[in-house]
């Protein structure tokens, strides 16, 4: 759950355009998840947990993490296999700026 943490100020940023949210699916245990919130305060960020893998595998992932730009829909638009330190977050910021 890097990316997350490595995407908060960017989220903050997002969250005040129309129409974005941020929702971090886990597969986690309640518990462990729980730990990780509470060493590491979210702000502007869901949290659906999904322990059966439901989400999964809706959106058909393979991989984790994967991050998917979706619709009003809920169709996706763009999607993100992996995760780069690097070049990830300005990817991500690249398709909201479209």
């Amino acid at each position: 759950m890097d990316e997350v943490l490595q995407l908060q100020p960017l989220i903050k940023e997002w969250s005040q355009k129309d129409n974005f949210q941020v929702v971090l699916v886990s597969s986690d245990a309640a518990e462990d998840m729980q730990a990780f919130l509470e060493e590491n305060p979210l702000e502007a960020v869901s949290v659906l947990m999904d322990p059966g893998g439901e989400a999964g595998r809706i959106y058909r992932i393979q991989f984790l993490p994967t991050s998917f730009l979706l619709n009003e829909e809920g169709q996706i638009e763009q999607s993100l296999v992996g995760w780069d330190s690097k070049k990830s977050p300005a990817r991500l910021e690249e398709w909201l700026n479209k």
